[in-house]
């Protein structure tokens, strides 16, 4: 029996790390400067303005998604009495992080389709590219989930006025447990997949619109 390369396993988790650290790092600064901007200064003090990763990432979500394909970043503290319009500024905020992941994806996949036409002989280049592409498009997918503690959940908090319901903390408690099955099972990806395939198609067919 043949011996198995570790590297068909190894150089696949690295391009998913490269991926997380673009998208988290993206994700992350878009809900603090969200935040800034809507009047939660805090984020300056908390160094969560930088687009140095390191100020956004967790090492072990980070770990997970190299070696799972899902895991997370630090989230974002927010200070809802700092904003301008609690209601409308936080469901702003919860959705920055998704919005920047969903408006890299063209760039990102034209990226892809430059370096296939332009340099056909780097096939490593374009499998980073589109690992990158592909994790930053699913991180802003599975986020606008609305399940806790997801961004979607957040955003749906706000706009219902959850937080302020006597059975808040039950919903927090049962949400989450339902998180952590759709990101261990495939479960979430009935949902998640054909809505990245349906970007992914959409985008192929804008950017063949205009020559890529």
């Amino acid at each position: 029996m043949p011996g198995i390369d570790p590297l068909q396993s190894v150089i696949p988790a690295l391009m998913r790390l490269v991926g997380a650290i673009v998208a988290f790092t993206m994700h992350e600064w878009a809900h603090a400067m969200t935040a800034y901007r809507l009047g939660d200064f805090t984020q300056r003090e908390q160094g969560r303005l930088s687009l140095n990763p390191m100020r956004h990432l967790h090492w072990q979500g980070l770990l997970l998604v190299a070696v799972f394909g899902f895991g997370w970043a630090r989230p974002v503290r927010l200070s809802p009495e700092l904003l301008r319009n609690r209601r409308r500024d936080t469901v702003l905020v919860s959705l920055a992080g998704s919005a920047i992941n969903l408006l890299m994806c063209p760039i990102l996949l034209a990226l892809v389709r430059i370096s296939v036409i332009g340099m056909p002989e780097a096939a490593w280049l374009h499998e980073v590219l589109l690992t990158v592409y592909i994790v930053t498009l699913s991180i802003g997918v599975f986020n606008l989930l609305p399940l806790p503690p997801l961004d979607g959940f957040r955003a749906l908090s706000a706009i219902t006025g959850w937080e302020e319901s006597p059975n808040y903390g039950r919903i927090l408690q049962i949400g989450s447990i339902i998180t952590l099955v759709c990101m261990v099972t495939p479960a979430a990806s009935y949902v998640v997949t054909p809505v990245m395939e349906g970007i992914t198609q959409a985008l192929l067919r804008a950017l063949a619109a205009v020559g890529l």
